[in-house]
């Protein structure tokens, strides 16, 4: 059987979850030294649900330098599995270190705001997606209050006298 890794992704895509499992398994017995695979595999157990199988593989991916053009998902899928399973910390730490590395991907900051919030940590969450909304915003009237919202975004607890 000729198999390859756009047809197990394909599989995803189409909800064929066991076969894609199937295919994925199969290619990372051929080459298990491929990154990319594991990376792949991670994101299958994610969309089925079944996060605690995804974690190791995620981190196999990233252990083996996945390439650079989606290394930034694979934290993102990394850092949002392990909140999804209540490991806090553990999502906050992978998500500092992608921001660190990738300081554009604003998807990141705002997964990285959703552990805060999990952490208690609502101020800097809300500042968090502040920032990003002044940032990113086409919107006339958000655009128009860029300022604001950026000098309130540094503190939140601002009052004037």
């Amino acid at each position: 059987m000729n198999i390859n890794l756009e047809q197990a992704i394909q599989l995803r895509s189409d909800k064929a979850f066991e076969s894609a499992e199937e295919m994925f398994t199969k290619l990372i017995a051929l080459d298990d030294a491929n990154p990319r695979l594991y990376y792949h595999l991670a994101w299958l157990y994610d969309t089925m649900e079944r996060e605690q199988e995804a974690i190791p593989y995620y981190e196999k991916a990233i252990a083996l330098n996945l390439p650079i053009d989606e290394i930034a998902d694979c934290f993102l899928g990394l850092g949002s599995t392990y909140r999804a399973i209540g490991e806090y910390e553990k999502s906050k730490m992978v998500f500092e270190n992608a921001i660190r590395q990738f300081p554009e991907r604003h998807d990141l900051k705002v997964f990285y705001a959703i552990v805060l919030y999990n952490l208690r940590n609502g101020k800097e969450a809300i500042s968090t997606l502040l920032k990003i909304i002044a940032q990113t915003s086409s919107d006339i009237n958000i655009n128009r209050y860029k300022n604001s919202i950026l000098k309130y975004a540094d503190d939140l607890d601002m009052i004037y006298e």
